[in-house]
């Protein structure tokens, strides 16, 4: 089972509030959001929905749990808190799947560890860099790694 309401770690609505999200999308910013509120406020919401996958996603990587519940790759990027159209992850379109992707917000901002902050390449070199960063850990637990993916940007 998953934690819900005022016993889960993370407060997603809180984000959505901050991030300026509309009240009347408020609704959605819930791991508690039933299917029928998704289906009746996403025609009105899609402004919005950048910042709902955002706040939903909690900085966290939920990809695992999506391939594992079936959601489609073209909707797996939602699940890394990507809505754009260049994606292919474009919310309405993913909206079959949106029961499965919010079970995996819930699930794994209760389980993943919180987004690093104050991320700093202390040292670079030829072939390697040396990172430094900060992280909230909410509940106590020891951090032991963090996976780092990066890409190769030219300019």
């Amino acid at each position: 089972d998953t934690a819900r309401g005022e016993d889960h770690p993370y407060n997603q609505t809180e984000c959505c509030i901050k991030s300026g999200l509309a009240a009347e999308c408020l609704p959605l910013c819930s791991y508690n959001a039933n299917m029928t509120d998704i289906e009746r406020l996403s025609p009105h919401c899609p402004d919005d929905f950048a910042k709902l996958v955002r706040c939903a996603t909690g900085g966290r990587d939920h990809l695992n749990c999506c391939a594992r519940r079936g959601v489609p790759k073209s909707c797996q990027p939602l699940c890394q808190a990507v809505h754009q159209s260049s994606s292919g992850a474009e919310f309405v379109k993913c909206l079959p799947h949106m029961d499965q992707i919010f079970t995996c917000y819930e699930e794994g901002t209760a389980t993943l560890p919180p987004p690093v902050r104050d991320l700093k390449a202390v040292s670079v070199q030829d072939g390697k860099v040396f990172l430094a960063w900060k992280s909230d850990d909410s509940d106590g637990t020891l951090i032991n790694h963090f996976e780092v993916h990066y890409k190769q940007v030219t300019s």
